[in-house]
């Protein structure tokens, strides 16, 4: 709903938001819609009004973060032109999320990469959505998340995972026993 905070929000409701995506592609080819076998690019449908109010709300978090990295990134290294920035950003739950915001879509470089830990990422799709050929390319993702976790179920960081191969990041997920 609109107004609410995407930090108050449980787990299970904050995942729900914008892990929609589709492929586009020939139908007769995948008959099943199966993103794995696709040939066609994936699609990302309009955002909804509490999708977009959660993206404000983590992108005003990013925010700082970015001003930071910008001068981590003047402080620790003469610039290789066209080099990832030469840090990792992470965090657990909501500063996971925040981490990937800000690394996927308002750094550029993106950091070497990212590490998760049990982050439902609210409004996932848009990430994916924004990364730059050069991101993709350049930055590894890291997800850790509990098998038995009782807020977020497994099927989201599968979903995640499965949403940022396609796209052709190098992601990797790792489930650890609470």
């Amino acid at each position: 709903k609109i107004g609410t905070k995407w930090y108050d929000l449980s787990d299970a409701d904050a995942v729900k938001l914008g892990m929609r995506y589709g492929v586009a592609d020939d139908m007769d080819a995948n008959p099943e819609g199966d993103p794995e076998l696709s040939s066609g690019e994936l699609t990302f449908p309009t955002l909804t009004a509490p999708e977009i109010d959660a993206l404000q709300q983590v992108e005003g978090a990013a925010l700082a973060l970015h001003r930071r990295c910008l001068l981590e990134a003047d402080t620790l290294m003469t610039r290789r032109q066209g080099a990832a920035l030469p840090f990792f950003l992470g965090g657990a739950g909501q500063g996971g999320s925040v981490a990937l915001y800000t690394a996927a879509c308002l750094l550029d470089p993106p950091p070497r990469g990212v590490a998760l830990c049990r982050s439902s990422v609210p409004v996932a799709g848009m990430v994916g959505k924004r990364l730059t050929e050069r991101t993709r390319r350049q930055m590894k993702l890291y997800n850790f998340y509990g098998r038995d976790d009782k807020h977020l179920p497994v099927a989201f960081p599968e979903a995640l995972h499965k949403m940022f191969k396609l796209l052709g990041c190098d992601s990797t997920l790792d489930f650890f026993s609470d």
